[in-house]
């Protein structure tokens, strides 16, 4: 006979939440932005559970929208008993960024303003009903991370206003409480461009519990603090991450993964990618000459390239990693991380020794081949395949070579160079008239 009123019930957390509100018998308030298929698929499963629901679009960070409803949802069954502020969004921002600010001020309206002013419009209904409100809040409310300073603010926001209630309202026999969710596979985490099929299959590896989290575990914890027998509960921000926090785990989204507590660094930025390729290059002690290049051979090498050169050089470079480029090579970029952490996984599962030279090398020589060339390696199951034997071959040292570069005059060498290396040579010629050929 209860009447729950969730926000952001749409999809992901709330959703589960109506459902589970529905499950247990209560009347339930279902409300999205948008009057889409995705808000009335949630309210119709409400329905076929045998409850009455009002299904309502409404914009949490407009407060006419808020207003009404909450007005049609008194209108509609006489009393609120539960408010859950469910609805929330998220950007990734850094505080360099000029629309920092902005970000700001549209990421707090829907994770903190609303949830004030959901409290403050309901509390006379709620006062009638001696209600409870749940604030679904988060584990970031402790957990740092750069370019997540909007998200965390609103979320340590949440966790204080939530105790705040809960002693100001405790006299009108309102209880208030906050769940805070680890890491949950929802549309909420795809737009953080995090691999959701990757947590799905690394979290259990990874959490106490054994298991990745799922709305329904976060709609459990709400219904429990919403319950009678949670009568004595209040103020608590009550933590629901399967021992995320507890463990010590960062939240990784795509830039870390981890192999049981150990991480495994992968760039999962193109503009830092871009930077190391284009900007960075020539710092690197790997590729620096201690004589002056000036023979024809180390001129054309371009890890030898320094100065004036590499300057020229990357002039020519730089607009082959333009943004954009970056951008259509980036998903490309992640499936090779993707099978180097499959190929890192196997490895310890099974207690083999690592060289991590090897590996990390053969990642690199994976993305050059499937970006560049449009060549997939299968380079972890088969490490003798033709690019990475030539590609090998090509950057080994020649001590013949060496010596000629330095004894023999430049026309020469240039004579030479036409013998050296020559199956190499034809082997990525062919490479890249295949590509011509394809695009």
């Amino acid at each position: 006979g209860k009447v729950a009123l969730v926000t952001g019930s749409s999809s992901g957390i709330g959703a589960a939440t109506a459902v589970q509100f529905a499950k247990a018998g209560a009347d339930v308030v279902v409300t999205g932005l948008y009057a889409d298929n995705d808000l009335s698929s949630v309210a119709n499963r409400c329905r076929s559970l045998g409850v009455k629901v009002l299904e309502m679009a409404a914009d949490v960070t407009r407060e006419a929208d808020m207003r009404a409803l909450v007005a049609m949802t008194v209108d509609t069954f006489g009393k609120i008993d539960i408010l859950v502020n469910c609805a929330g969004t998220s950007k990734r921002t850094a505080i360099t960024e000029p629309l920092y600010m902005d970000a700001f001020r549209k990421l707090r309206q829907t994770n903190l303003d609303s949830y004030v002013f959901m409290t403050h419009t309901c509390v006379e209904h709620l006062e009638k009903s001696q209600g409870t409100i749940v604030n679904i809040s988060s584990i970031r409310s402790t957990q740092a991370g750069p370019k997540d300073s909007v998200y965390c603010m609103s979320k340590v926001a949440t966790d204080m206003f939530t105790k705040c209630m809960a002693v100001e309202l405790g006299p009108k026999r309102i209880r208030v409480n906050s769940v805070n969710p680890g890491a949950i596979p929802t549309n909420f985490m795809k737009e953080l461009r995090v691999d959701v099929n990757r947590l799905i299959v690394g979290m259990p590896k990874v959490l106490p519990a054994g298991k990745c989290g799922t709305p329904d575990d976060i709609a459990s914890a709400v219904l429990y603090l919403a319950a009678p027998e949670a009568a004595f509960i209040t103020g608590t921000n009550l933590v629901v991450d399967g021992g995320h926090t507890v463990a010590g785990i960062p939240f990784s989204y795509d830039q870390k993964h981890y192999i049981g507590q150990t991480p495994i660094l992968t760039v999962g930025d193109p503009e830092l990618i871009k930077s190391i390729l284009v900007k960075d290059f020539h710092i690197f002690s790997d590729r620096s000459n201690p004589r002056k290049a000036n023979d024809f051979i180390n001129r054309s090498n371009l890890f030898r390239l320094t100065g004036d050169d590499w300057k020229r050089v990357r002039s020519i470079v730089s607009p082959t990693f333009s943004s954009g480029k970056m951008r259509k090579m980036y998903p490309k970029i992640r499936e090779c991380v993707g099978d180097l952490m499959n190929h890192l996984e196997s490895l310890t599962l099974t207690n083999r020794e690592m060289d991590a030279k090897l590996i990390f090398g053969s990642y690199t020589m994976d993305a050059i081949a499937t970006c560049a060339f449009a060549i997939k390696t299968n380079i972890y199951g088969n490490p003798d395949n033709p690019f990475l034997t030539n590609a090998v071959h090509t950057f080994e040292p020649n001590i013949v070579q060496e010596l000629a570069t330095l004894l023999l005059p430049t026309t020469v060498m240039k004579w030479l160079q036409k013998f050296m290396k020559k199956n190499t040579t034809i082997f990525f010629v062919k490479a890249i008239q295949e590509v011509i050929r394809k695009r």
